[in-house]
């Protein structure tokens, strides 16, 4: 069984998430910060590569490769190894994104506080 802790390079002390795309690499939402497995490379992503917030709540691959992060102050997207984001008051509608889900025509479905929200492709 192999292991992956800090002294591999990932970025918590806990996993909240775990998902993988669908090129197989695993993705680990951590308390600080997301990191994606290929093995046996750790990458980490956090504020410093440009993530809203360390703490990140769930993790989600769409299929054309990006890779969708919720935290508690914004919802921050991965593509090419850049991390765009969408903040509380620029433009995400709250301040808690809680789930997602990318429904069969690409569109990223999100549930937001105490409603739910498309972004459509």
């Amino acid at each position: 069984m192999d292991h992956y802790g800090r002294s591999q390079g990932l970025s918590g002390t806990y996993i909240r998430s775990l998902f993988e795309d669908r090129e197989g690499i695993v993705w680990a939402a951590t308390n600080n910060g997301i990191d994606s497995l290929r093995d046996p490379n750790v990458t980490t992503f956090s504020v410093v590569e440009g993530l809203g917030a360390d703490g990140a709540a769930g993790i989600l691959a769409a299929r054309d490769g990006t890779v969708w992060v919720a935290n508690a102050v914004s919802l921050d997207h991965i593509g090419n190894g850049i991390v765009s984001s969408i903040h509380t008051g620029r433009g995400l509608p709250g301040s808690q994104v809680s789930s997602m889900l990318e429904d069969h025509a690409g569109n990223l479905w999100l549930g937001v506080d105490d409603a739910f929200y498309v972004l459509i492709e």
